[in-house]
């Protein structure tokens, strides 16, 4: 009897444990995004709003906000100050929110534009006229729980405002045209969803919903994948149709489009927005170019390694920005610029580098820039400072541009500049009237410019590293699994900043300890981290807020 006693046990807690499973996914799990079903798989623009979130972010936003008492308690006080700034908006075309709107009104309003159609005309050799331009096709695509109520807040719009509307269908769904002096508009109901918008932008939503809609397209899901399941908001360009349509409309000679059509191939582009309740995270996302020079700037700018920088940096950093390989970086704008631009002409700028400086800028300079670290410290006045490292693959080059910098100070004031050793770098220091703090240039095994000698000191071997701060490690957990930092910003010296400041003179004005230093206080961190997935550049900007209890 005892092992029947035991399986009807067993089976018991795994009914409970996956019913509770099935609960917490009703309860907390994300929202999906049904409108997109019913975008075109070629449009150029979309944007979905979760006016009603899921329950999850909706506590988030609730933890959120909570940091904020000055913007209100709750997720609904912060809902009923949106509703009074809409309410005067749709009182111009007969409607209250409340009344009118809300009760129908689903989980979801999203938008999308098409690229516009252009007819490009030659009036010339090498001479454009500009192209007529065609109104592009756009459509709102609303989530609808009540289609009569829905249909009854459009009839009294229309009554408002005295426009008639004419019966129409298309593919087995009906919908109305208003005639408008510049764009019909067309009005129509569809899975649950209300299209408003031109009529060719309607009956593509309806070709949408019945195959070849934007979520099955391949660039989009590339574009999306990588994002949080959970979203507020989320915005997509397919940089590659809407460039296109740029050029062609604009009075552009044909050989100098080159620069235009190069953003094209970096693909499709995507913006995600949500919560937690100790941040706020914006999400985004970019196809990786073939072009070389593009990729030695994304590899440069956000490749591996920019984590480490930012971890030496000294511990009281409060502003921090890594870059893993500078010289990369550098060497790929620089060729992108003379490769694409109109205005600039093949090896113009490195030409007029080394006129100007007698340096080649490739050999000379960029060859030996690797990892770059930036940060500022100090929040009084007498206490700021900065250093700009950089490390050297090349201490003989590195000397060298030092002592270009050298020529270049003593040509002004021959007598600013005195020679200056530490950490075995040599270099020279420039007084600088009082309160300023000198300035330190330094080269050997790396670059050093500084601002303050204990930003020298520091920059050369801090005491303590940034690595080690609870802040910050707070800051890059935020990030997510995976990223690495780039850019990090202690957001709590901001009011010390400003207090700062103000002892000397500033005024920040009379409501800023009212309404502005009442939310700075709340802000705790802001941090940015990149990270590679296949043929895609993820990217997230965190705001972290603080307990409000401590």
């Amino acid at each position: 009897m005892k092992p029947k006693i035991w399986i009807a046990g067993a089976l018991t807690l795994a009914v409970v444990a996956g019913g509770g499973l099935l609960a917490t996914k009703v309860f907390l799990g994300a929202k999906s995004d049904d409108a997109v079903h019913l975008v075109p798989a070629d449009a150029g623009a979309y944007l979905n709003l979760f006016v009603r979130p899921s329950n999850a972010q909706k506590m988030a936003l609730e933890d959120f906000l909570a940091k904020f008492p000055q913007l209100g308690d709750s997720f609904e006080d912060a809902r009923d100050a949106l509703i009074d700034v809409l309410d005067p908006e749709l009182a111009k075309i007969g409607l209250e929110f409340e009344a009118d709107v809300d009760p129908w009104l689903g989980d979801q309003i999203a938008f999308y534009v098409m690229p516009p159609e252009v007819d490009v005309s030659q009036s010339g050799e090498g001479e454009f006229d500009l192209a007529p331009v065609t109104q592009p096709d756009v459509a709102a695509i609303i989530s609808v729980k009540d289609d009569d109520a829905a249909q009854d807040a459009v009839d009294k719009v229309l009554a408002s405002e005295d426009l008639e509307a004419e019966g129409a269908s298309y593919e087995g769904t009906d919908y109305l045209l208003v005639p408008q002096d510049d764009v019909d508009v067309a009005v129509g109901f569809l899975e649950d969803f209300m299209i408003l918008g031109t009529e060719p932008a309607l009956k593509l939503s309806v070709d949408a919903f019945r195959g070849d809609s934007l979520d099955e397209s391949n660039a989009y899901e590339a574009a999306v994948g990588g994002f949080a399941d959970d979203q507020l908001a989320t915005m997509y360009f397919d940089t590659e149709s809407l460039v296109a349509a740029t050029v062609d409309a604009s009075a552009i000679p044909t050989e100098d489009r080159a620069g235009m059509a190069g953003l094209a191939e970096s693909g499709p582009i995507a913006v995600a927005l949500h919560v937690r309740s100790d941040a706020a995270v914006l999400e985004a996302s970019i196809g990786l170019p073939d072009d070389p020079a593009l990729l030695d700037i994304v590899d440069g700018f956000a490749g591996e390694g920019a984590g480490r920088i930012l971890d030496s940096l000294p511990s009281d950093t409060w502003f921090a920005f890594g870059v893993p390989q500078l010289g990369r970086a550098v060497s790929g704008l620089v060729a992108s610029i003379e490769g694409a631009s109109p205005t600039v002409g093949s090896d113009e700028l490195s030409e007029a580098f080394e006129s100007q400086t007698g340096l080649d800028l490739q050999e000379d300079v960029l060859s030996w820039m690797g990892s770059t670290g930036l940060f500022v410290q100090g929040t009084i006045v007498r206490d700021l400072g900065g250093a700009l490292v950089i490390e050297s693959s090349d201490a003989d080059k590195t000397d060298a541009v030092v002592a270009r910098i050298r020529e270049a100070v003593d040509s002004e004031d021959p007598t600013s500049a005195q020679d200056f050793e530490a950490g075995g770098l040599t270099g020279f220091s420039v007084a600088l009237p009082p309160p300023a703090a000198p300035i330190f240039v330094m080269g050997g095994d790396r670059a050093v410019i500084a601002y303050g000698e204990r930003a020298l000191n520091d920059a050369l071997a801090p005491a303590s590293a940034l690595g080690d701060s609870d802040q910050f490690s707070q800051a890059i957990d935020g990030l997510g699994d995976g990223y690495e930092p780039t850019f990090y910003f202690d957001l709590t010296a901001i009011p010390k900043l400003v207090q700062a400041f103000t002892v000397f003179g500033g005024d920040p004005g009379p409501s800023y300890e009212s309404d502005v230093k009442p939310v700075l206080e709340s802000l705790d961190y802001a941090v940015v981290g990149s990270k590679r997935e296949d043929e895609t550049l993820l990217q997230r900007f965190v705001i972290g807020v603080q307990d409000g209890e401590e």
